[in-house]
């Protein structure tokens, strides 16, 4: 014989009622808590504030001197990024292990240099990127893109896979001191008097004041063949048969040689100018802006007293659960 329906449903109806009694004791009593924790920080305001004040004169006194950053925009010239990175990378591994002779050698103070470090990082220009790839690598973008594992598409962009690819670069100079134009100089020394870098450059002006002489050469033929074209113009005007027969015989396309003309006197414009650009490896196109580098470690006085006033609250809710446990375990008659 089932049990009456009624019967379930009463039952069903208790169980809920046990649960919201449990979850109603639950809250209060962590209702209750909150309000003896309160009820403790105003009985021990003066604890509290005694700790916030050691803390806030610790913080200041064990506050560190001053650091300062400065941003740089640079242009690469001769593709030498591989090598600018490699340089950057130096330095600064050279400064973290502070080599002594190395520091000497770039005029830094040996007890505290004046550079804590250095950072560069590519300017990301996706359409460059895209049309580099397009013309000197086979494979398409995607495949790539699967041979990197990288977080986001900024750092996957600026990955060292990508970088030989930006001429602009942003040059990051960690200071020990607020007036550091200087300081900034000798890194960009020590970049461009790299020996790799120099011959680069050195075999890149060649190439270039080559290029110029054998446009100038070329510009003085091309010259040549039209002035010789307009002197025999007349003579060619006057016999229709001797045109035909001077053209195929000179063979010349006074378009195309006007083309070429243009051609070449713009390409050696554009030639000249970096020429003139192509001073160093690295070449600085900003202001050198020095800002303070503020760090989590420059707000001691501020972290310091919420780690004491916490330690305090969390000594205090110890002892607090050691005084309530252990009045249970007496009451219940389990300690001696």
């Amino acid at each position: 014989m089932s049990a009456p329906k009624n019967a379930e449903v009463t039952v069903d109806e208790m169980d809920l009622m046990d649960i919201f009694s449990l979850f109603k004791r639950w809250f209060y009593n962590l209702l209750a808590l909150c309000f003896k924790a309160i009820d403790f920080i105003f009985k021990f305001w003066w604890i509290v504030l005694i700790l916030i004040v050691l803390g806030v004169i610790a913080g200041k006194f064990s506050k560190g001197d001053p650091k300062y950053k400065a941003t740089l925009i640079v242009k690469t010239n001769f593709d030498s990024q591989p090598y600018v990175y490699n340089a950057v990378e130096q330095f600064d591994a050279k400064i973290a292990e502070e080599d002594s002779l190395f520091i000497l050698k770039n005029e830094l103070d040996i007890e505290k240099p004046e550079i804590g470090g250095t950072q560069i990082t590519p300017i990301v220009d996706v359409v460059a990127l895209l049309e580099g790839i397009g013309n000197s690598d086979s494979r398409s973008l995607s495949s790539v893109l699967k041979e990197l594992s990288v977080d986001g598409d900024e750092e996957l962009f600026a990955s060292d896979r990508f970088y030989s690819n930006y001429e602009y670069h942003k040059l990051e100079v960690y200071l020990r001191v607020g007036q550091g134009e200087q300081f900034v100089n000798r890194i960009l020394t020590y970049i461009n008097e790299q020996p790799q870098i120099l011959k680069i450059k050195e075999g890149v002006i060649t190439n270039l004041e080559e290029r110029i002489t054998a446009n100038k050469k070329m510009l003085i033929q091309v010259d040549t063949l039209i002035n010789g074209y307009a002197r025999n113009i007349n003579t060619v005007n006057r016999n229709a048969e001797r045109l035909a027969f001077y053209n195929n015989q000179n063979n010349l396309n006074i378009n195309g040689a006007l083309t070429l003309k243009n051609t070449l006197i713009t390409e050696t414009e554009e030639l000249k100018n970096e020429r003139i650009t192509y001073t160093d490896a690295v070449v600085v196109l900003s202001d050198v802006q020095i800002v303070e580098d503020k760090s989590i470690s420059d707000k001691k006085h501020l972290i310091y007293p919420m780690i004491l006033v916490f330690l305090f609250l969390v000594a205090a809710a110890i002892r607090y659960a050691y005084k309530t446990i252990r009045a249970q375990l007496v009451e219940e008659q389990l300690l001696d």
